[in-house]
């Protein structure tokens, strides 16, 4: 948690090269943390966005693309001989319907308003509710804010850019989450140990509703 909040404020310092170096270290750390590699994702996709709206100043655009490269390398060195087979053998597959993975994800999120998580009861379906809304509206808030950075004539939009740094964070840890675990069934989704790592998703919400007139 302490290292996405520097992540973020790296993004916040205006000279070129001193952000991109506290940006990569940062993401460095986050990478290998393990619980941080999503991180990884959104730093590329940034300084991917960043190398276009660079394209005019060659100066500029050199140091964000060699932060893209030291970025990527990164990602690769992390998951170089990664041993991904416990994945088969731990968990006991099945068929999963499509369907099933969207459903995981947003139950991830009704379990954080879920008052009794053991045992089903009636608030299970309301959280199961809350959950599913919880999850529309984080991706409709970071395709909002994506927008506002792409179209933006700065190289960066501070708000905009935590916003998605943290939103983008907690989706694509509950959408991996929900590629590999909903085999186990939606109870799976109910694990006390995925809420600490969704709380950048919801701070990232509530900066985003700050954000609305």
């Amino acid at each position: 948690m302490l290292l996405i909040v520097l992540y973020c404020l790296a993004w916040t310092v205006e000279r070129t090269p001193l952000r991109h170096a506290l940006v990569l270290l940062f993401n460095f750390l986050l990478v290998y943390t393990g619980y941080g590699l999503f991180i990884g994702g959104v730093t590329m996709a940034l300084l991917v966005v960043e190398c276009w709206k660079q394209k005019a100043n060659r100066r500029n655009l050199m140091i964000s693309l060699t932060a893209l490269m030291v970025s990527v390398l990164t990602v690769v060195s992390f998951l170089s001989g990664y041993d991904l087979e416990h994945f088969h053998t731990s968990v006991q597959q099945r068929g999963t319907q499509i369907w099933e993975y969207p459903i995981f994800a947003s139950l991830m999120f009704g379990r954080v308003v879920r008052l009794n998580p053991s045992g089903i009861n009636w608030l299970a379906y309301v959280a199961a509710l809350c959950g599913i809304g919880l999850f529309a509206l984080l991706v409709v808030a970071l395709l909002i804010h994506a927008v506002r950075i792409i179209r933006s004539h700065s190289p960066f939009r501070t708000q905009s850019l935590i916003i998605v740094i943290l939103l983008g964070y907690g989706l694509l840890f509950a959408i991996s989450t929900a590629l590999g675990r909903a085999a186990m069934g939606l109870n799976g989704s109910q694990s006390s140990r995925f809420v600490t790592l969704m709380i950048p998703a919801f701070l990232g919400l509530y900066f985003y509703l700050l954000t609305l007139d």
